[in-house]
């Protein structure tokens, strides 16, 4: 019996990117409330499944926390008096927290001592999504829109009304973000 198997394929290479995204935030941490809220970014991600426990990782250690849910909110909650007690953090701090995609392990950077202050930080959250779509110059002539894969739409629903798009060559354009039947597309504005 001969067989043979080929690892060729038909299909072209996709002009799609699997996007690169980095969440990152900064919450302030009081020591004596032991909890820190989960920003908005990971409630799109987690729903309806969140995890049980998340995995903090400072200064090589590893930590489990686990998430709490108090009405609608939920924290990090469980595990950061260990943390706080194993690094000697005994004074409210800024941590700052870097995740990749939907992943459950942060990686913690502490700032601190928060003394002195007089309010707490907001916590800032930053994307970076990069996608490739082939557009023609007849698209761009006649003000086409682009529809978007699902999976670019899902990034795109949370993101600004308007998006940059590099052209190359050092040349950018604004596009605006529409939703035609429930399709996320851009639209040269």
């Amino acid at each position: 019996m001969n067989t043979s198997s080929s690892n060729t394929s038909d299909v072209g290479p996709s002009n799609l990117h699997v996007p690169t995204i980095v969440h990152r935030f900064e919450e302030s941490f009081h020591f004596e409330k032991n909890v820190i809220e989960v920003p908005f970014a990971y409630h799109r991600q987690w729903f309806p499944n969140y995890p049980t426990y998340v995995l903090f990782d400072y200064e090589g250690n590893k930590h489990f926390i686990k998430l709490h849910k108090y009405a609608n909110q939920f924290f990090f909650g469980d595990g950061l008096k260990e943390l706080r007690r194993t690094h000697g953090i005994h004074e409210s701090v800024v941590m700052r927290f870097v995740a990749w995609d939907k992943n459950t392990t942060f990686n913690v950077d502490i700032v601190g001592p928060l003394h002195r202050q007089t309010h707490q930080r907001a916590a800032t959250t930053t994307r970076r999504h990069v996608f490739t779509i082939d557009v023609s110059k007849n698209m761009i002539q006649h003000n086409y829109q682009l529809v978007l894969s699902l999976e670019t739409s899902i990034y795109l629903t949370a993101s600004k009304k308007y998006m940059i798009v590099d052209r190359g060559c050092g040349r950018h354009h604004e596009w605006m973000i529409t939703m035609n039947n429930g399709l996320s597309c851009v639209a040269e504005s």
